[in-house]
């Protein structure tokens, strides 16, 4: 009796060997599919480039990847090929998310310079010298305006040197510029006071003039 107990024992355990390798195997399975399936929804949104109106979206599917990939990490310490192929899908993971970041900043980028410039068109025709007397405070407005608009984008100078390098030229036009206006102030202050010591000349040589009626 005790060798049929022996070997029914071993037939019970390899039974529940190959149920559980089988359970772990249909587990996979169904994990993978789950990965693969957000992976197709994000390939065709995160696909270069990735349209402006559609960032937060990219990132939401690249985010169900991960959530995933989460959900099955138990599988990775019970199955060494779903711990490759969970490890592979991770580095392509990162990829799109490296990507996605680097997209949202090229967009940053490109509406901010769009600012910029609309701030740039303004001020160029308000600063066209000889700047009207009666213009100088809003060509002095409009340079403020290039300003506050490169003060918006301030933090994209640390994440793009193109941009940090636009940034400076500009600013470097937006100073010339400040400089010609303080000097059209002087200007023109200059010529209204030349002008009242003018008129008031004028008035004291009538009353000086020789044999002036008593």
């Amino acid at each position: 009796i005790a060798p049929l107990v022996t070997e029914g024992n071993a037939v019970v355990k390899d039974a529940q060997t190959k149920l559980a390798a089988r359970r772990i195997e249909v587990d996979v399975q169904r994990q993978k599919a789950k990965v693969e399936e957000a992976r197709q929804t994000a390939a065709p949104l995160n696909k270069p480039p990735i349209p402006a109106d559609r960032l937060d979206e990219a990132e939401a599917s690249i985010n169900q990847i991960r959530a995933a990939l989460e959900a099955g990490k138990a599988l990775t310490e019970r199955d060494k090929d779903y711990k490759f192929y969970a490890g592979e899908v991770q580095l392509r993971v990162d990829e799109l998310a490296t990507k996605l970041a680097a997209r949202r900043i090229e967009v940053a980028v490109s509406a901010q310079k769009a600012k910029v410039e609309d701030a740039r068109k303004v001020a160029a025709g308000l600063n066209k010298p000889p700047i009207p007397g009666d213009r100088m405070d809003e060509a002095e407005a409009s340079i403020n305006q290039i300003r506050a608009a490169l003060e918006a984008g301030k933090a994209l100078t640390e994440q793009d040197k193109d941009y940090k390098y636009y940034a400076g030229e500009v600013e470097l036009r937006a100073t010339e510029l400040s400089t010609r206006l303080a000097a059209r102030r002087i200007e023109v202050a200059v010529h209204n006071q030349k002008a009242k010591v003018e008129d008031a000349r004028k008035i004291a040589a009538e009353f000086n003039k020789p044999d002036i009626p008593a």
